[in-house]
């Protein structure tokens, strides 16, 4: 599964209203410069993401681990079945616990990707739109928590993910923070 920029969304969407202009008689020129200002306001945009890892001694990471990391954390969050903004009663988890988890989480070691661009990304529990995704890594076997930030700024829980996915990327971390 992929996560789509929601620029991309907007880009297929105004693809279709252009072919519904020129069905109905638009005046090629305006329809042409109208695709125009909307490639230039995307290509402005762009999905690009920063990654911030709090585990251990600050130290620069590689391109190629920045992806690496990024992309085991898409995966798990993909992973998800649950969340606390569209599974409400199965979670069972008051906005106040959502919270209190997430706190714990930030005082401890964790990995922060953050978006540019607000992202639709498919899980296991059905489309989110996302602007960050924040994995705790508080216990020395896994990853143990998983959050996302929307696009509101609500922090969204999730539950029921890989536990194969929290193995490989708390041995992803232990790869380029050895020291820790």
């Amino acid at each position: 599964m992929r996560a789509y920029p929601i620029a991309i969304l907007a880009v297929l969407s105004a693809c279709a209203q252009a072919a519904e202009q020129i069905a109905r008689g638009a005046p090629a020129e305006i329809v042409a410069s109208q695709a125009i200002l909307l490639s230039d306001a995307v290509s402005q945009g762009g999905d690009s993401a920063k990654l911030e890892l709090h585990f251990g001694k600050e130290s620069q990471l590689s391109e190629s681990q920045q992806t690496a990391l990024r992309s085991t954390a898409l995966r798990l969050l993909e992973s998800s079945n649950f969340n606390s903004e569209h599974h409400r009663d199965i979670l069972k988890r008051t906005p106040r616990q959502i919270h209190a988890a997430y706190r714990k989480t930030l005082t401890g070691r964790y990995l922060a990707v953050s978006f540019e661009m607000p992202q639709r990304i498919r899980t296991i529990g059905g489309d989110i739109v996302v602007l960050e995704i924040v994995v705790g890594l508080n216990r020395p076997d896994r990853a143990d928590s998983l959050f996302t930030i929307d696009t509101e700024g609500r922090v969204v829980q999730h539950g029921k993910y890989s536990g194969g996915l929290c193995i490989e990327l708390l041995n992803e971390v232990l790869k380029v923070r050895p020291d820790a």
